[in-house]
């Protein structure tokens, strides 16, 4: 692999030095409904796809994806409600019951990306911690913008050379992403870029909710894909 990745972005891989694990953060409010679906859908689906593109010798250099989910305001006393599991269960998508969890620094500080499902979230981590701006975004513009860096000509896409690569990558691809911010054809209204909170709604706006992440998930693990040419 070239100590560039040429055409995607100037960033410098050390390929001699073991390279940490690509870590996500996804942030909701209560962190009970939307993040943690968006945690076991980024877990399951883009964890199998990084896996699949490496060897079984390259497995042995440990985990390169770690995905976690904090909330902006959370209620210790919630619990995940029951719908969360029935269309993770229903996507395919293996479900872990855990507590809501507090977005704090110290969490925001171990994230190489933060994927919100709001621009209201997208927000207050930028006011916790605002050198993260060029590192977080909404869940549905990250995905737009994967999908217009993978339209770009196969030439100018970054290869994966090995396993431990893909951080490197996936890094260089988020560094990229905040550079088009502003550059993807905008929605016909910016709310389209959150996510509804489906806590305490209808069966079926939890479905809806579930639905629209699973698609950003598939959206993005397509895109990052057709980018390293996997």
């Amino acid at each position: 692999m070239p100590d560039t990745l040429q055409g995607l972005v100037d960033v410098p891989v050390d390929t001699a030095t073991p390279i940490a694990p690509f870590t996500i953060l996804a942030v909701c409010t209560g962190n009970i409904c939307r993040s943690p679906m968006l945690q076991s859908m980024l877990d399951a689906r883009l964890g199998a796809t990084i896996s699949d593109w490496q060897s079984p010798g390259e497995r042995d250099h440990g985990p390169l994806l770690a995905v976690r989910s904090a909330g902006t305001r959370i209620d210790p006393a919630l619990e995940q409600p029951p719908q969360v599991s029935e269309h993770l269960r229903r996507l395919g998508v293996p479900s872990i019951v855990r507590p809501p969890v507090a977005l704090s620094l110290a969490k925001l500080a171990d994230a190489d990306l933060v994927l919100t499902v709001t621009r209201e979230q997208r927000s207050a981590v930028v006011r916790m911690s605002p050198r993260m701006v060029s590192k977080s975004f909404t869940l549905v513009e990250f995905a737009r913008i994967v999908d217009s860096l993978a339209s770009t000509p196969r030439s100018s896409r970054a290869s994966i050379g090995s396993g431990p690569d893909v951080p490197a990558v996936l890094r260089a691809t988020t560094t990229m992403a905040a550079r088009r911010r502003g550059m993807v054809p905008p929605l016909p209204s910016p709310s389209h870029l959150d996510i509804v909170d489906p806590y305490r709604r209808s069966d079926a706006v939890y479905a809806s909710v579930a639905d629209a992440i699973a698609g950003a998930v598939d959206e993005i693990v397509h895109g990052l894909s057709v980018l390293t040419s996997r």
